[in-house]
């Protein structure tokens, strides 16, 4: 039977709980990376763009990684749906804005396209959340 409402909450339940969690470690562990790679790079007392060395492969490979992981972990515990789809988009541009935030073209930049970078994993784990949240018990792949 499917979900009636697609606005209205829908409870965690045996099935869903687990699910949420992992997606919820993910997120946090991908965010951590972006904190750990980026934030040393957003200096908002660095007035010059010369002012923070070049980023290195490691920091951008450090950031692919970790987007995914986390689109691995969407796909272990979401059901393929519009919503899945849409959540490994908004880690794609997550990883696009941190990538840019890495190169530092002005000293305004790195600081928003950070702030992008984080707000684009957050609709990635509200919009896996929701692939669970509306997927009939028979659609959510077995753990």
């Amino acid at each position: 039977m499917p979900i009636q409402d697609l606005f209205g909450y829908q409870p965690p339940n045996d099935d869903t709980k687990p699910r949420f969690s992992h997606l919820a470690v993910a997120y946090d562990a991908t965010c951590a990376t972006f904190r750990a790679v980026v934030e040393e790079r957003v200096n908002p007392n660095a007035l010059m763009v010369g002012a923070i060395a070049p980023a290195t492969s490691v920091q951008f490979n450090e950031i692919t990684q970790a987007c995914r992981t986390f689109v691995d972990a969407m796909k272990m515990v979401c059901p393929p749906s519009a919503d899945q789809t849409a959540a490994v988009r908004n880690v794609r541009l997550a990883r696009m804005y941190a990538n840019n935030a890495l190169l530092q073209k002005d000293c305004f930049s790195p600081g928003k396209d950070y702030e992008h970078a984080l707000d684009q994993l957050k609709m990635a784990w509200f919009q896996a959340n929701a692939s669970i949240a509306l997927a009939l018990p028979e659609e959510l792949p077995p753990l």
